[in-house]
């Protein structure tokens, strides 16, 4: 049966979420606001997630793969990702959500941009080493103290960013190895870059030529690039990309198979149909019915 998403935590005028764009909560806080809903269902976040987890366990689902976190453990969602936590776990930590718009578009100068890419690709989970985990949290209680300050909206919201990209810079340097879009290799740095800009124009850009041309390089160099770093080609990745974004709105939404197609920059809703029977073996529709529930 075809679902349809919902917000993970009711939002007001009032919350520092609504209000300032980023908020950061206790989970057990966390876990008695979302009470009122049944967090057991799938969930699209219009927001950027950090979690740093200090006690129990928690299993739940990103798009279609489950996770187990354990203490010490860092989790971070992507806006428009679909997640699925089941109430009843026994977790607690930190909690950080922010708006996209807090941070500024990826076509940034040198060490900023850098850094913004590097966040944009990180992985889903992982477990930094005990110092580099006390300093992400002593940051995510820095920002908690922060939006218990009573100053204006405008100077709040400037001293937070503050500190978000120190949060980030903490997250990118934690991972267990070398994250790759901190390298300086030119390599590295293109196919991270791509990654990033695919994030933000697949919808509407399916081809290789565009992004090639916004990277100033040669579609072959593009391909070389993605291939080096993730033994996939370019147009690989954006085929994956479509199919990601796809398989989303057709298990959590009840968009038509026309209105999904028209999303996802498909002029002809046939065009759609013939590339993801082409990528899974199955209609769109078989797939809505029940195909979803069996893929990973």
């Amino acid at each position: 049966m075809n679902m349809k998403t919902k917000r993970a935590i009711p939002q007001d005028g009032t919350s520092p979420i609504a209000r300032l764009g980023l908020s950061v909560v206790d989970i057990t806080r966390f876990r008695q606001e979302s009470l009122a809903l049944d967090t057991s269902i799938p969930h699209r976040l219009p927001f950027h997630v950090i979690c740093h987890l200090t006690g129990g366990h928690h299993t739940y689902k990103l798009d279609f793969t489950a996770h187990t976190a354990l203490p010490g453990t860092i989790i971070q969602v992507q806006p428009q990702q679909v997640l699925r936590f089941p109430a009843h776990d026994d977790w607690d930590g930190l909690l950080l959500r922010f708006a996209p718009e807090f941070l500024p578009p990826i076509q940034r100068d040198r060490s900023e941009g850098a850094l913004l890419t590097a966040f944009r690709t990180l992985p889903t989970q992982w477990q930094p080493e005990p110092s580099f985990g006390a300093s992400i949290h002593a940051q995510l209680q820095q920002m908690q103290d922060t939006l218990a300050l009573e100053m204006p909206a405008a100077t709040q919201r400037s001293l937070l960013r503050f500190q978000l990209y120190s949060l980030l810079t903490l997250l990118t340097v934690s991972t267990p190895a070398p994250h790759a879009s901190t390298s300086r290799h030119p390599q590295a740095q293109r196919f991270r870059r791509f990654e990033a800009l695919l994030e933000q124009d697949f919808p509407a850009q399916h081809q290789l030529g565009h992004y090639a041309a916004l990277l100033h390089c040669t579609e072959r160099s593009l391909t070389r690039a993605c291939l080096e770093m993730s033994g996939h080609s370019a147009k690989t990745l954006i085929r994956s990309r479509l199919l990601l974004e796809a398989r989303r709105l057709l298990a959590y939404t009840d968009l038509s198979i026309q209105e999904v197609a028209s999303r996802l920059g498909f002029h002809e809703p046939t065009h759609f149909v013939r590339f993801f029977r082409t990528q899974t073996g199955l209609t769109p529709a078989t797939y809505r019915e029940n195909g979803w529930q069996h893929t990973a």
